[in-house]
């Protein structure tokens, strides 16, 4: 890919020096266009293939303007920036896993990843019951994400309460302990 980015890197320059002629062509438009496109490639070698094709081809619709402007522009770079470029799509093609290994490494990370939760939410529950005279201990070892889950269920349930209740013309029902009931604002 360092390869790729050197081509690119030149081939850009001389492109821009070329058109940075205060002249308004087709070309210009075309260069803006590409590098509006591959403005947030990064450094993946499927955009750098199809930026190398897309340069390439613009410096060659700009090849005899490009050596009149600079002598020493190597107009043979133009057929190995797109030979590179095939070179980079066919290795992408070749590394993509099949469909039945991919499917396969999903279900054995879905396995494991189970496997971790139900080791970890055993860990947890050891912990709250060891440190259950400890409540400032046992919150560092529980999940912030479940205990957001748990306040969040308890308000949702303090609402619906509320909204049955006033629903019946009852009063509204007191708060679960813990929970702030909802503003109507």
């Amino acid at each position: 890919m360092l390869t790729g980015a050197f081509y690119l890197g030149n081939g850009e320059e001389a492109r821009e020096f070329l058109l940075d002629d205060d002249v308004d062509e087709p070309a210009d438009a075309q260069l803006a266009r590409i590098k509006e496109f591959h403005a947030q490639d990064g450094q993946r070698s499927s955009a750098l293939s199809q930026a190398l094709h897309d340069y390439a081809g613009l410096a060659e619709s700009l090849k005899d303007r490009l050596v009149e402007a600079d002598e020493a522009f190597d107009v043979r770079l133009i057929a190995e920036a797109r030979k590179l470029a095939e070179d980079l799509q066919r290795r992408a093609l070749e590394a993509a896993p099949e469909a039945g290994a991919s499917a396969a490494a999903t279900t054995i990370r879905n396995q494991l990843l189970r496997l971790m939760v139900e080791r970890i939410g055993a860990i947890r529950k050891t912990a709250a019951h060891v440190f259950r005279r400890h409540p400032e201990i046992a919150r560092e070892v529980t999940s912030a994400y479940e205990r957001r889950r748990r306040a969040a269920a308890r308000r949702e349930k303090a609402r619906k309460v509320a909204e049955a209740g006033q629903a019946n013309g009852k009063p509204a029902a007191a708060p679960v302990p813990g929970t702030a009931v909802p503003s109507t604002n």
